[in-house]
């Protein structure tokens, strides 16, 4: 099976996490044709087991006690991640600038009563849309200044989620081969 694992809050103040040793970290539990992209934790690879919930457990366990700190994470299959890109309905501004479209990745994904509050009209120009296990963010002033990611943080903090911005979306959806 081959995944994307997108770790959670990756070199950021003290969490500290060489690439190279990731890798080796994902060697050693079984992983093959292991690839990172950039700094923040995405990493691509094969691995025999099927079950993401075994996958996932497996690889937290192990990078926590390489690192020392927890490091919750987001799998994703090829196939998940071409349904995600096939229903973002931002691609038209996300083809314009891929740095103002995110798409925070859930485990599991949480119920709509988690952001039915949002007033979505005061918070323009940034807006928000579900898709399949995500939410969809178009942040036009950039993710620095936008309100929305803070909101969604403070109402989806009970479960596993990571954001990438659309050029990372397409990064790995290449290196795991999707179309």
């Amino acid at each position: 099976m081959r995944y994307a694992a997108l770790l959670r809050g990756i070199n950021l103040g003290n969490r500290r996490m060489v690439m190279a040793d990731l890798r080796r970290v994902l060697e050693t539990e079984g992983a093959d044709d292991v690839a990172t992209h950039l700094q923040s934790g995405n990493a691509v690879f094969t691995i025999g087991e099927s079950d993401p919930d075994v996958v996932r457990g497996r690889l937290e366990a192990a990078i926590g006690a390489e690192f020392g700190f927890d490091v919750p994470l987001v799998l994703v299959t090829a196939e998940e991640l071409a349904a995600v890109i096939a229903a973002c309905p931002y691609r038209v501004q996300a083809d314009a600038d891929p740095t103002k479209v995110h798409v925070t990745f859930f485990d599991p994904m949480p119920s709509d009563d988690a952001w039915s509050g949002f007033d979505l009209a005061a918070l323009a120009p940034e807006g928000m849309a579900t898709g399949p296990g995500v939410l969809f963010m178009h942040l036009p002033n950039g993710m620095g200044r936008a309100v929305l990611p803070g909101l969604l943080a403070k109402a989806t903090s009970k479960v596993t989620a990571t954001t990438r911005n659309w050029r990372t979306v397409i990064k790995l959806a290449g290196m795991l081969e999707v179309g």
